[in-house]
């Protein structure tokens, strides 16, 4: 079956929503640095700007999808799936829960005298605590995040394509890696933050456009990716739970 990788023996998802979106939230910022300081400031940075909210509100979504997976999974009789989207679950959790900062953020409360003297925000999260503990919390996950989007997201597609060899429909793993919608998000979310460091190394400081929060784009774009496969999942097991192919 020629590229069938792509297809995964079912409809997937649209070109403008796994293609087009990750471009447009990507240079979407760079477009509002480029009207002005004061308006990306404003509109785009910080805890209540549009990039924070989205990636709250993108990964509040994807903990639905991936509950809505759930029962299909174990309707298909897929221990392994079953399994996998239970962890999935848990860490799309942890990552919307430290973005809130488990509702701090929204509900505007303070943090105990004890915990803010644990953690270096004053913020009731786990990722921003003192110590090795609070690294490990924070860069792990992020870059366990981070390779499995390149390694899993785009690479992996990429191979099976350019071998034509897709994945067997009746294979333990046909459900569990990503198919080739996540390879444009797989290929930027990973490298969102390239250009700027880039930038920094060679000139001292980063260049307007290039002088915004680097790391909350990326953060906003590795949540796209997370809901991008999770919506794809959603949308495969249904058609098969429906007997559609």
């Amino acid at each position: 079956m020629k590229n069938a990788s792509f297809t995964a023996f079912y409809r997937d998802l649209p070109a403008w929503f796994w293609l087009g979106l990750p471009i447009v939230l990507y240079l979407g910022h760079f477009a509002a640095r480029l009207v002005g300081e004061a308006f990306y400031e404003t509109w785009m940075h910080g805890e209540f700007g549009v990039t924070e909210m989205v990636t709250l509100a993108i990964l509040a979504s994807s903990i639905v999808i991936a509950g809505l997976c759930l029962p299909m999974a174990r309707r298909l009789g897929h221990g392994l799936l079953t399994a996998w989207l239970i962890v999935f679950l848990l860490g799309v959790i942890y990552f919307c829960g430290e973005e809130a900062s488990w509702g701090q953020h929204i509900m505007g409360w303070e943090a105990s005298a004890e915990w803010a003297a644990l953690n270096d925000q004053n913020e009731t999260n786990l990722h921003n605590t003192d110590g090795i503990v609070g690294s490990l919390l924070d860069q792990l996950p992020r870059t366990l995040l981070t390779f499995g989007a390149l390694i899993g997201g785009f690479l992996l597609p990429l191979i099976r394509r350019l071998r034509d060899r897709p994945l067997d429909a009746d294979g333990p793993w046909y459900w569990i890696m990503p198919t080739g919608v996540c390879m444009a998000i797989g290929l930027i979310a990973p490298l969102a933050s390239v250009p700027g460091k880039i930038a920094e190394s060679m000139l001292g400081e980063a260049p307007m456009p290039l002088d915004i929060s680097q790391g909350e784009i990326k953060e906003l774009l590795l949540a796209l990716f997370i809901l991008i496969y999770a919506l794809s999942l959603w949308l495969r097991l249904r058609q098969h739970t429906a007997g559609g192919a």
